[in-house]
């Protein structure tokens, strides 16, 4: 993240011609706004309801999970009954 804000400001300043003045200024605009979103981040990832909803879809999928396994493995036993039953009627 450094390199690209670094990068981006080298750029800025190359294709603006601007003081040194200038730069730093720049500098310290792009250094708030990164504070900004990293603040943001930070809230947003400490949210109890994000957080909750995280817990709910992990449980949710949990579930899902498990309903999908008995489903394959009820198929799965239809499958050996209907094998059976064919070769038993075959035998006959």
């Amino acid at each position: 993240m450094r390199a690209v804000v670094i990068l981006l400001l080298a750029l800025a300043t190359a294709a603006a011609g601007c003081s040194r003045r200038d730069e730093a200024q720049a500098q310290r605009g792009v250094r708030s706004v990164v504070a900004d979103i990293k603040a943001q981040a930070h809230k947003v990832a400490s949210d109890p309801g994000l957080r909750k909803a995280g817990a709910q879809v992990k449980k949710t999928a949990a579930e899902a999970g498990q309903a999908i396994k008995h489903t394959a493995t009820q198929a799965k036993d239809a499958a050996k009954h209907g094998s059976h039953e064919a070769r038993r009627k075959g035998e006959n």
